[in-house]
């Protein structure tokens, strides 16, 4: 009779493999810094605006990418190499989110400049996922694919509690920018590994 693995081995079998672990954790990074950016952009809107309409059209542009971006990141996966494909998304979310933390400290943002950066912030992190959703097959056996499937996606769900979480305070600091600060500073770990 086959010995039966422990419960909680099955559930995290996929970590035992280390390309994988680091590509959850640079994904659990970057899905915490975009779902903090989605926070704090909203309170920042709602702060300069007073206008609810204004959060929803600023919120609006950074997922609009997610319907309209897949196709091309589907292909430019195909295309070129998964791994330089991945490290430039999480590069130009890391940019993007400096150039927004810059803005927030200068006290000079306008909303077009939020509406403008959340499109290439959501269109990169679409890029993002896509290419790890490709990727997670290569870096596991076929037998546990079903798992690795199941932890990556858990980071999606994860991350809007730990990314929120984790700025709430540096959103009530005297200057909005360091949320923003700390928002590109999940994108740096995500890079990092």
């Amino acid at each position: 009779m086959a010995r039966r693995r422990p419960l909680l081995e099955s559930y995290i079998s996929a970590f035992r493999y280390r390309d994988f672990a680091l590509i959850w954790l640079g994904s659990l990074s970057a899905n915490s810094a975009y779902w903090a950016l989605i926070v704090a952009r909203g309170v920042l809107v709602l702060d300069v605006t007073n206008s609810a309409t204004s959060v929803g059209v600023v919120t609006f542009a950074a997922m609009m990418p997610r319907f309209v971006v897949p196709p091309v990141a589907g292909y430019l996966s195909d295309r070129f190499t998964r791994r330089k494909v991945l490290v430039s998304s999480y590069t130009i979310n890391l940019l993007l989110g400096f150039i927004l933390a810059s803005l927030v400290f200068n006290g000079d943002i306008k909303i077009w400049q939020l509406v403008t950066l959340s499109v290439l912030d959501g269109s990169a992190r679409t890029f993002q996922i896509t290419v790890t959703q490709a990727l997670v097959p290569n870096l596991i056996p076929k037998s546990i694919l079903n798992n690795a499937v199941a932890l990556n996606y858990a980071t999606v769900h994860d991350s809007r509690l730990i990314g929120p979480g984790i700025i709430a305070p540096l959103m009530m600091m005297e200057n909005a920018g360091y949320a923003f600060l700390g928002a590109s500073l999940f994108y740096g770990i995500s890079l990092a590994v």
